[in-house]
């Protein structure tokens, strides 16, 4: 009986894993932020806060959301970037490796 309590070890660490934001990733990997943003829209696993496009009195109101890349999620992009180009490709070696937040706060 586990009484609400998460028992597993892998998922109460998904759960507390660091989150960033996508200016953080931006100033990470040296990409702009609409670059970012393109990139982990739709990727399974990335916090959305906000709400959809949707029609109000015969206008669309458009909302924006506020995306929060849990640190699992950005290391599995950055493997995928860097297996896509190839061994050979200096711009995917060239990567900066994710999970070092407190050296993007370093400087």
């Amino acid at each position: 009986m586990t009484d609400g309590y998460i028992n597993d070890s892998a998922q109460c660490r998904r759960s507390i894993e660091p989150h960033y934001t996508v200016s953080e990733i931006a100033e990470m990997w040296k990409l702009s932020v609409d670059t970012v943003r393109r990139m982990f829209g739709d990727e399974p696993g990335v916090l959305k806060i906000g709400q959809a496009t949707r029609l109000v009195k015969r206008k669309y109101v458009r909302h924006h959301f506020v995306l929060r890349i849990p640190e699992s999620v950005l290391l599995r992009v950055q493997d995928r970037l860097m297996h896509k180009r190839g061994a050979e490709s200096d711009t995917a070696a060239s990567l900066p490796v994710a999970g070092r937040r407190r050296d993007l706060h370093a400087s």
